[in-house]
């Protein structure tokens, strides 16, 4: 179905009319009064897109009635595509966690990336090259002692990465050394990053971070999710405009919670019913990390 979504206030204060075709955005303009289909009316509400957040418990919920209690709570809080993170220790078990994971999210009622998280010593060019066969777009490194710079060979990793550069993201939370050599340890991992070309974030998203669009640009998945643009998914959050008072971080806060959450055109909030919508999830495939990404 083609339809019109007409005068939704965007967070820059700009009200924008948009060209549906199925669930997916076919065009966006100021005013698209001349196209003559139906239109869903929206004055008088915010429009962002949907929040991508990160979690790192979710494929640890063994019991159902916490998994589906959990996807409850990430629509509550406007969240369309989640990205998880499945641990892995070294690289012969990499395919079995991959299975496990998707095994794991197929009740998903929202739509998912899987990224890996290893540690940094474990971190070879042959698993990297392993990664770009499962379309991973991402990885996390947890880094335990400065000598787990030197156990990787930097220049094969870059090769491996070429040409499907997915981030790699280094993880301190392991690190037993101070602040101030974690600092001095981040310029170091900095100055690896631009000499070897490898695609990185300053820091680590924590639990529920609602990624920006740098870091959803670098992984891949914007502009298909996170972006309200030409091609992407219909994903979207609704806020009435008489409850919001800073609408230009709203997008950013998760204590503003949207009056309505749509994924791919399905409704998946309204008010305060939220609905559970087992297995509506896809996994989303990122075939190019770093699209519309100038490094």
């Amino acid at each position: 179905m083609t339809y019109l979504i007409k005068g939704a206030r965007e967070a820059n204060g700009e009200s924008k009319d948009l060209l549906i075709h199925g669930c997916k955005v076919a065009y966006k303009a100021k005013s698209l009064n001349r196209l003559k289909h139906v239109q869903m009316n929206c004055g008088g509400f915010l429009i962002t897109p949907g929040r991508v957040m990160v979690d790192f418990s979710i494929l640890n919920e063994s019991d159902f009635s916490l998994y589906k209690k959990r996807m409850i709570e990430l629509e509550r809080l406007g969240c369309t595509t989640v990205l998880v993170v499945c641990e892995v220790t070294c690289e012969e078990k990499l395919l079995q966690q991959l299975k496990k994971a998707r095994h794991h999210m197929i009740n998903s009622s929202i739509d998912y990336v899987i990224g890996i998280s290893i540690p940094l010593k474990k971190l070879t060019s042959t698993f990297v090259r392993r990664c770009k066969r499962e379309q991973i777009p991402f990885i996390f490194t947890s880094i335990e002692s400065e000598i787990d710079f030197e156990t990787v060979k930097w220049a094969w990793i870059r090769e491996a990465l070429f040409p499907y550069r997915m981030a790699i993201v280094p993880d301190w939370n392991a690190f037993g050394g101070t602040k101030r050599q974690i600092i001095k340890l981040q310029g170091k991992w900095h100055d690896l990053a631009n000499a070897h070309d490898i695609s990185t974030f300053d820091l680590l998203p924590e639990n529920e971070t609602i990624l920006t669009k740098p870091a959803l640009r670098k992984i891949g998945i914007s502009p298909l999710k996170g972006e309200l643009y030409r091609g992407g998914d219909l994903d979207y959050n609704l806020y009435e405009n008489g409850s919001l008072d800073d609408c230009v971080h709203l997008h950013y806060d998760k204590n503003s919670i949207p009056d309505v959450v749509v994924l791919r055109g399905k409704v998946m909030k309204a008010g305060r019913t939220v609905y559970y919508r087992p297995g509506f999830g896809n996994e989303i495939s990122v075939r190019t990390p770093g699209f519309l990404t100038t490094y």
